[in-house]
């Protein structure tokens, strides 16, 4: 679990628009908040295709209201797929979405709003899950490290096409 120095100083860190690492419920994350321009500096900062869709985090399921419709399907499914990210269909585009299960991630999205998260890796290798590695991702992201995983990211499904795309 971070601290509360660390979540303070993240929620601070997203607030200010700036890209930061942190731990999620599967592996460490690329992070920002919901915007353009994030999204965009997330992509350049793996060397992906700036218009590549990114995970949004969520801690509670009001906060994605005006995003996509939850039905109680849709949390029954996410209740039993933990570690899972759901492909929903908004009104004007497709968002990937997870809820988050970690205490000390969920207070920082719900006093930031919801944030991008990605592997951190540049596009097409591996996830790095040592603490040196993320820390020489790239010196300008700050980190906010607890443990070393040795996880898998989150499994994928499109509600649209009911099909699992990873």
């Amino acid at each position: 679990m971070l601290t509360k120095q660390q979540i303070s100083q993240a929620i601070q860190d997203l607030k200010n628009k700036q890209i930061i690492i942190l731990p999620t419920d599967t592996i460490y994350g690329l992070s920002g908040m919901v915007n353009q321009e994030n999204k965009l500096q997330i992509n350049r900062l793996k060397q992906a295709d700036e218009n590549k869709q990114i995970i949004v985090l969520f801690a509670c399921f009001k906060q994605l209201k005006g995003l996509v419709t939850i039905t109680k399907e849709i949390k029954q499914f996410f209740k039993a797929n933990k570690n899972t990210t759901v492909v929903l269909k908004g009104e004007d585009e497709t968002f990937a979405v997870r809820p988050q299960v970690r205490k000390d991630l969920k207070k920082i999205i719900c006093r930031s709003g919801l944030i991008y998260s990605t592997s951190v890796n540049k596009h097409g290798q591996q996830p790095l899950f040592t603490q040196a590695d993320l820390k020489s991702f790239d010196s300008k992201v700050n980190l906010y490290f607890d443990q070393e995983y040795s996880a898998n990211p989150s499994r994928i499904f499109d509600w649209e096409k009911k099909v699992w795309l990873r």
